[in-house]
């Protein structure tokens, strides 16, 4: 009976567990899945380290100054250096994840790149921002957390056009 009853746990796990995967991908089961590839350069600066950076910003760089004041943590992660193997299941996997929890703001997808932009909003407030860009030779996904309101993320987007511009 114990076996039998072992069998029957061990079969709607396996179940369960592949109906998680085929329902979707997620950006940080992506995250996790591909930080630790060969060659893969993940980095993780945490909120501790932003609370550190915004004593050594001047008075002067006041957008600077707001924009560390709405983030809590960056993860990047780039497969530059990895296999085209590993590029290519990130590309592909990129392309499954469909999260109701993100708005896709951006995305362009091409024969031989992918790119998008999505954010996670609650109560008009930017949570997530997820910028994900697979090419033939290069692959990253950039997630930041916090509390960004979405008037600061327009005004440093165009704050940093003009910049560009000049």
């Amino acid at each position: 009976m114990r076996k039998l009853l072992f069998i029957f746990v061990l079969v709607l796990s396996t179940s369960v567990a592949s109906a998680g995967q085929q329902a979707g991908e997620d950006v940080h089961s992506l995250m996790a899945t591909f930080k630790d590839a060969k060659h893969a350069e993940y980095h993780h600066v945490g909120k501790l380290l932003f609370t550190f950076a915004k004593t050594f910003i001047k008075d002067s760089e006041e957008d600077a100054q707001t924009v560390l004041k709405c983030i809590n943590s960056v993860k990047t992660l780039d497969l530059y250096l990895c296999s085209d193997d590993v590029k290519r299941n990130f590309w592909a996997r990129a392309k499954r994840i469909n999260n109701k929890n993100y708005h896709e703001l951006v995305r362009q997808n091409k024969k031989n790149s992918f790119s998008s932009v999505q954010i996670k909003m609650k109560r008009g407030v930017v949570r997530e921002l997820v910028v994900i860009d697979a090419e033939g030779s290069d692959c990253s996904l950039v997630v930041v957390k916090g509390k960004i309101p979405l008037n600061k993320l327009g005004e440093v987007i165009n704050s940093q056009s003009k910049k560009k511009k000049k």
